[in-house]
């Protein structure tokens, strides 16, 4: 709300994506990341927030820091998590 408020930031509506609970998935974040990278080019502004989660794997083949999303399951965070390194790549990819 504070975004698409017109006495405070004035985002259009078409311009913010929210995801909450059941709809913040891995998928629905990585679809995001791709619609903004798409939507943003330079001197243009993106804000991204993540509020939840996260987990460490320190050694074997998972060793990683993850992004924990509704649908992760801390048994097996390669598979259902957000790796860091994936996350900094798709980043990179915004423009913005």
């Amino acid at each position: 709300e504070l975004l698409r408020n017109p006495d405070l930031c004035s985002y259009p509506k078409e311009n913010v994506r929210l995801f909450t609970d059941e709809q913040a998935t891995v998928t629905a974040m990585w679809q995001g990341l791709q619609w903004l990278a798409e939507k943003t080019g330079p001197g243009e502004t993106a804000v991204i927030y993540f509020s939840g989660h996260g987990g460490r794997i320190e050694s074997g083949p998972a060793a990683g820091n993850y992004l924990l999303l509704h649908d992760s399951h801390p048994q097996n965070l390669r598979q259902t998590a957000v790796i860091s390194d994936a996350l900094s790549e798709r980043l990179r990819r915004i423009r913005a």
